[in-house]
C-alpha cells in the first residue's frame, strides 16, 4: 500500500476511501 500513494488516485476515489476510513473509525469508537 505504501508503494501506491493515495494522492495518485482520483479525488472521487480519495473521498470514498477517506469516508470509509472515517466511518470505520467512528464505528470502532462507538463500539467501545
Amino acid at each position: 500500500m505504501s508503494q501506491f500513494p493515495i494522492l495518485a488516485l482520483p479525488l472521487e476515489v480519495q473521498a470514498l476511501v477517506v469516508q470509509r476510513v472515517a466511518n470505520n473509525s467512528f464505528a470502532d469508537l462507538y463500539r467501545l
